[in-house]
């Protein structure tokens, strides 16, 4: 994983660098402060895949750099953790807003670090898996869209979507966490409301087109936050994220997704536009994900992500 560094204080850089060395993360840059980092983002060969960022740092602070990375297309998802001797609540929640995925305290513990960076070395990864599955997929897409079936229950690839992945992939990456290490994260379900009558009036292949429309909109609403997200069929959307926020992060989600969708302007072919509307289950922990379904949802629309033996 390779990881840019940015703070203003040069004892802090060396000293990251030197525990990220420690913890096997070979590949470090560093910068002094925000535009030097914009600078290296800009002319980097090979993009950076993490990000520890300073809060206060003249010229551009903490929250513009994060900010600035996230209106990048390539960096819509990557894992930015925050460096803060703040422990104030609401310099936090601006990090969060501005896009950062996590943060860390200064002086920082180096094993909170390693867990912290883990977890973003694990999320890479997947993306890394999906990306190559993605681009294998593609070279056949052109020549299937037109011919495959798919069915309103189907779960499938779906390509070039920030921080979606396959349901198999979904899976690998959140049992990978274990119960231990996945304790704080959290899910929250998203169903396209009337889902059956969509697809009847859709037909297969606009079908699918559909999913992959309302897919962009939910990325660009949850991968800026760093979430990972799966389709799982009948209109269900499971979005994962791997450190806990808080219901009250994500209790408007559905509405923000829903003005995503909209502004896609998505349509049937008689030119009525397609109505669409997201029932979100409430958020709910790990402890609860091998009992099966959830809250707002029919048995007959969820897979349940864990079963009992297995």
């Amino acid at each position: 994983m390779r990881i840019l560094v940015v703070d203003d204080d040069r004892g802090i850089r060396e000293l990251a660098s030197i525990s990220l060395e420690v913890l096997g993360f070979e590949s470090v840059a560093t910068a002094c402060d925000g535009q030097d980092a914009l600078d290296q983002v800009q002319s980097a060969s090979t993009p950076f895949e993490c990000f520890l960022v300073d809060i206060q740092m003249p010229y551009v602070d903490g929250f513009e750099l994060c900010a600035a990375i996230r209106s990048m297309p390539e960096y819509r998802a990557a894992p930015i953790i925050m460096l803060t001797a703040m422990s104030d609540r609401k310099y936090i929640d601006r990090a969060l807003a501005a896009g950062a995925t996590d943060y860390v305290t200064k002086p920082f513990d180096i094993m909170d670090l390693k867990a912290r960076l883990n977890a973003a070395a694990l999320v890479c990864e997947k993306a890394r898996e999906g990306t190559a599955l993605s681009e294998r997929v593609h070279a056949l897409a052109d020549d299937l869209m037109h011919t495959t079936m798919v069915d309103i229950g189907d779960t499938f690839d779906i390509d070039d979507v920030p921080g979606y992945l396959n349901y198999d992939t979904f899976k690998d990456l959140v049992k990978s966490f274990g119960e231990s290490g996945a304790q704080g994260a959290e899910f929250t379900a998203f169903q396209i409301a009337d889902i059956h009558s969509i697809y009847c009036r859709c037909g297969s292949t606009a079908y699918f087109n559909f999913i992959c429309d309302v897919s962009d909109a939910v990325s660009d609403v949850v991968a800026t936050r760093g979430y990972i997200f799966s389709y799982l069929g009948n209109g269900v959307f499971l979005v994962f994220d791997p450190r806990s926020g808080g219901a009250q992060e994500k209790a408007d989600l559905g509405e923000e997704i829903e003005r995503q969708i909209w502004q896609l302007d998505l349509r049937f072919s008689d030119g009525n536009r397609i109505p669409v509307k997201l029932e979100q289950s409430n958020a709910f922990g790990f402890r609860e994900m091998p009992r099966g379904i959830q809250p707002g949802l029919s048995s007959d629309n969820v897979q349940p992500l864990y079963e009992t033996g297995t």
